[in-house]
């Protein structure tokens, strides 16, 4: 079986193992670290990385006052007789560990971005830790095609319900308004006076505008510039759109927030009846909260050393 084939795999056993009929947000789970020790009775397992949440979703959304998770570690496991492929006829997957739900304990929330820790332990060697510290940011400025006269967008910070956007306006030529989701977002006129909609708080510092809209700014957020000093009665002189996207390069617009993990968890197995490939599957959240979101990793490039397995991700990548 390729590769495509086992995450295919892996993904399916993510939505069986959350036991949901939600459909799953992406969290893309980028591990660094791992180390898988056979010591009998006493062998554990440890991953560590980082997840990436997508579509404008923070921690806080796959939760209410608790939090819950699941998480499944499995092995390719060697059938005697034969079969060195992964994942084909003479090898298969051996779960090796498995939480259905992990009742996280949710510490030091900061309601102002992303910021808060999940942490779960159940004994030495069952510990389960989501650091999640990373904000959500929108920078209209990264967008290539972007005209270079329509000044500089981007947010300070996107909250749950509220996002407060800059606008630079030293090398906009006037008169330029900006709408983001068919919301009137900033007119600027040719006096330089600076208008937006009536919900939203709006206050001027020199050159920079500031703007605090009652809504939360997601990827796929549409935004469009125009030479225009009234759109009271309509959007005209069309300059520019673009949909924020986070695409993971330099011209990326938008960028998702996120968190590290580590997660260490005991197994009794023997070595010898495993290939060196590990598939990892974590979900947040389900039915109760409204939203799913799962992650999932395969590491099948393993270094091992005696009753070891250990990986790291090659920091040249």
């Amino acid at each position: 079986m390729q590769r495509d084939s086992l995450i295919a795999f892996v993904a399916v056993i993510a939505t069986v193992l959350a036991g949901s009929v939600l459909a799953a947000e992406t969290i893309v789970a980028d591990v660094h670290r791992g180390h898988v020790h056979f010591l009998g009775e006493k062998g554990y397992v440890v991953f560590s990385g980082y997840l990436k949440l997508t579509n404008g979703n923070m921690a806080a959304d796959f939760r209410d006052a608790s939090a819950l998770g699941s998480l499944r570690v499995e092995f390719s496991e060697s059938i005697p007789g034969g079969g060195s492929s992964p994942g084909g006829e003479r090898s298969r997957w051996m779960v090796v560990y498995e939480k259905p739900s992990i009742p996280y304990t949710v510490r030091d929330h900061n309601p102002n971005g992303n910021r808060e820790r999940w942490v779960f332990r159940d004994g030495p060697r069952e510990a389960f830790r989501i650091m999640w510290n990373d904000p959500l940011k929108y920078d209209a400025r990264f967008d290539p095609d972007l005209p270079a006269d329509v000044g500089g967008l981007h947010t300070r910070f996107i909250h749950a319900e509220e996002t407060l956007f800059q606008f630079d306006r030293s090398r906009a030529r006037l008169p330029i308004t900006v709408k983001v989701n068919d919301t009137h977002l900033l007119t600027v006129d040719a006096s330089g006076r600076a208008s937006s909609d009536p919900d939203h708080r709006i206050w001027v510092r020199g050159k920079r505008v500031y703007i605090l809209v009652p809504f939360r700014v997601r990827e796929g957020a549409v935004t469009e510039w125009y030479r225009d000093a009234d759109p009271t009665d309509g959007y005209d002189n069309h300059l520019h759109t673009h949909e924020a996207t986070d695409d993971n390069t330099k011209a990326s617009t938008f960028y998702n927030a996120g968190g590290r993990f580590l997660l260490e968890v005991p197994f009794a197995a023997e070595m010898d009846v495993f290939e060196p490939i590990a598939a990892v599957t974590i979900a947040f959240g389900g039915e109760d909260i409204g939203i799913l979101g799962e992650a999932s990793f395969i590491i099948d490039d393993w270094t091992v050393r005696g009753r070891h397995w250990l990986y790291r991700e090659d920091d040249d990548d």
